[in-house]
């Protein structure tokens, strides 16, 4: 019987391949699903973000008894399922002209929420400034570690500016 070289066994060789290619294109493939995730989100919150801000342009919110509460139930109503509304935390202002807009620095809490956000919808023809912050925990460890380190959740956040409609008197024209 004649004994065969190793240069000339290939049974071996395609074992040997995937298991030098595998983890790289698992990797591959589980990145581009957790990154498609992440912007998912970040495009989903965006959504919620600019369908509650019709309802304080057209003075909706204003005009109901307890605004807060209503804006919540709004913003709860158009993240349903997709995201818990619980997570999201709007930070909402009014000016009087454009060039009084600021945007200023959110300071997050060691638990990822923002500590300076506010809720103030602004009256008729004045400017709302909106935006809202979600933290997102990556759901693959390697990826959490790979992106944030030890700095714990992503924040994804959406902004946007409008001008209130010119809605009038809401509750009474005393």
């Amino acid at each position: 019987m004649r004994k065969k070289s190793i240069r000339t066994e290939t049974r071996a060789s395609a074992a040997i391949e995937y298991a030098m290619v595998g983890p790289i294109f698992l990797f591959v493939v589980i990145g581009l699903i957790e990154f498609s995730l992440y912007v998912f989100n970040r495009n989903f919150v965006k959504h919620v973000l600019y369908e509650t801000a019709r309802h304080i342009t057209t003075g909706e919110i204003q005009a109901d008894e307890k605004p807060e509460a209503a804006f919540k139930e709004i913003y709860c109503s158009y993240s349903n399922i997709l995201l818990s509304c619980e997570r999201l935390v709007f930070d909402v202002r009014a000016y009087d002209r454009l060039e009084d807009v600021d945007f200023s620095p959110a300071a997050f809490g060691s638990d990822g929420n923002p500590e300076n956000f506010k809720f103030e919808p602004g009256g008729s023809e004045q400017f709302s400034v909106m935006r809202v912050a979600v933290p997102y925990r990556f759901v693959t460890p390697f990826m959490q570690d790979l992106f944030l380190g030890d700095s714990g959740d992503a924040i994804v956040v959406g902004y946007t500016v409008a001008k209130n409609e010119p809605f009038g008197c809401l509750k009474s024209c005393q």
